[in-house]
């Protein structure tokens, strides 16, 4: 179909492109890239395209996070004392350190420079399979802590007081997932996000106000490290 005008309206955080032609019905979609169209008629007017945007918004922000979570820059960090992995947005550099120094495969540690570093046991860093598994179960403990200090946060924002919150291991397909008695399930992945998207994503989730560019949010999901590694040349 060829559309004769075409012009672009702003819903919120939403960039909208509203298309008419001779058709005579209104309709919405998000495209494969990320673009937000309303098709109508010609007399169709901003604010009916603002409102059919408004009244399909939690169905345009699943669909902009099913983008970001199958079209992923997919990052290959490599296994090395120095390497940054992000926490919270917050770098944080590889240790290889000694197995006697500690028990856990992954741990926060502080070094004496007071610099944010992730310590891995040595034997656990000799095999990619058991660092990276290291790795995810590090990150999915570190996000249950957090949730430990934003929970109650995230009950009184949502409309059932007493949600489970948990961070999974399992999750593939998706960063965030909200079942109506099960709760808010989180990917390991998603404690990487700065601490303002990652409320961001709950937000989104649990259906809630907008709280940080959404545009913003779906660049870092697509930026996420996914457990890929490589050794060293």
């Amino acid at each position: 179909m060829t559309y004769k005008t075409e012009r672009t309206i702003v819903v919120g955080d939403i960039t909208i492109s509203v298309r008419t032609s001779d058709r005579t019905t209104m309709d919405l979609d998000v495209t494969t890239i990320g673009q937000v169209i309303v098709r109508g008629p010609h007399h169709t007017t901003d604010a009916q395209a603002s409102d059919l945007a408004r009244r399909r918004r939690r169905w345009i922000y699943q669909q902009l996070t099913c983008i970001a979570d199958t079209r992923p820059n997919n990052p290959i960090k490599v296994l090395e004392t120095g390497e940054e992995f992000p926490v919270l947005g917050q770098p944080h550099r590889l240790r290889v350190v000694p197995d006697t120094q500690q028990i856990e495969p992954a741990l926060h540690h502080l070094d004496p420079g007071t610099r944010c570093c992730i310590s891995m046991r040595h034997s656990t860093a000799e095999k990619l399979h058991k660092a990276r598994q290291g790795l995810i179960n590090f990150y999915a403990a570190t996000g249950q802590e957090w949730l430990k200090i934003i929970d109650l946060q995230i009950a009184a924002r949502s409309r059932n007081t007493g949600i489970p919150v948990s961070f999974s291991t399992r999750l593939r397909t998706t960063r965030a997932r909200h079942h109506p008695t099960r709760g808010l399930t989180l990917h390991w992945a998603t404690i990487q996000l700065d601490e303002l998207l990652l409320h961001e994503l709950i937000h989104r989730t649990l259906n809630l106000h907008t709280i940080a560019d959404s545009h913003q949010l779906d660049h870092a999901l697509r930026s996420l490290w996914l457990g890929d590694l490589t050794t060293a040349e």
